[in-house]
């Protein structure tokens, strides 16, 4: 995922998308490590288990829809580059 990120073309449309995504990965990391360390203290717990489920569940969501974002904007300047070219 970083190398990812690491190539891709820097805009201000992209940047924006992409820092709100890390803000909201660091932000499901953060529970996802509260949630492991809980689950060390109590041992296994089934809702600790399921919330820790959900939050993976939503990470890929996050890549799913970071993804499509990004495809998009890629067309959309593509487009506007070939606008651009005629």
């Amino acid at each position: 995922i970083n190398y990812e990120m690491a190539s891709l073309e820097v805009t201000p449309e992209t940047k924006k998308v992409l820092d709100a995504y890390l803000e909201k990965v660091a932000l499901l990391t953060a529970d996802y490590k509260n949630l492991t360390a809980e689950l060390s203290e109590k041992g296994i717990d089934e809702k600790i288990i399921n919330a820790l489920i959900t939050n993976l569940q939503l990470r890929l969501q996050l890549l799913i829809e970071l993804k499509d974002t990004l495809n998009e904007l890629n067309t959309t300047n593509t487009f506007k580059d070939e606008k651009v070219s005629i």
